[in-house]
Parts: C-alpha cells; sequence; structure tokens
C-alpha cells in the first residue's frame, strides 16, 4: 500500500510541476527582465537630453520625448530590455504654407 501512495504523490508532484513550466517561462522572465521607466529617463539624461513626457513602452520599446541642447523637441527609442538606444529622431510639425489655397 505504501508503495501506491507514494506513486500517486509523485505523479501528483510531477503534475504541478509540469504546469508550472507549461505557463510559458520565457514569457514570465521577459517581463521581469525589463528595464524600469527611472532607468530610462537616467539614459536619455546622459545622453544630454531632458526628457519632457512619460516614458511610454511600446512591445520591446521604451518611447520617451526628449529636448536636445538646442530646445528641439525630440523622440528618443529605447530597447527595454537592454537600455540601448534605437532611434533619436526630431519632432517637427508639418509645414505651415501661408497665402491662399489651390
Amino acid at each position: 500500500m505504501k508503495p501506491k501512495v507514494m506513486f500517486a504523490v509523485a505523479a501528483l508532484g510531477a503534475f504541478l510541476v509540469s504546469g508550472a513550466a507549461a505557463a510559458d517561462p520565457l514569457h514570465l522572465a521577459q517581463r521581469t527582465w525589463l528595464l524600469p521607466a527611472y532607468e530610462v529617463r537616467t539614459i536619455v539624461r546622459s545622453m544630454g537630453l531632458d526628457p519632457i513626457g512619460l516614458v511610454m513602452r511600446r512591445g520591446r520599446h521604451y518611447v520617451v520625448r526628449a529636448l536636445d541642447y538646442a530646445g528641439q523637441e525630440v523622440r528618443v527609442v529605447i530597447d527595454a530590455r537592454y537600455g540601448e538606444i534605437i532611434a533619436v529622431a526630431p519632432v517637427s510639425a508639418p509645414p505651415y504654407r501661408s497665402g491662399p489655397r489651390r
């Protein structure tokens, strides 16, 4: 009788462990390995930029608006996992045309 109980306990333990492993551990691990927003702001500041907007996560990247040394607004894209700068692009308004429309 005792071996049957041991087998049942072992089977139950294996079932519980396999269920936890099937919970997509890669997805859970990726969530915990992302940089926090304050680190992203620090990275932007270390580039000589002044963050003016909220740090927003877009998939695997963080996006933040900042001012450069000349006061021009730029959009900064940073890798959420490693903190690498992906892109820095100026934010420009659409060109304004004066005069009547044709």
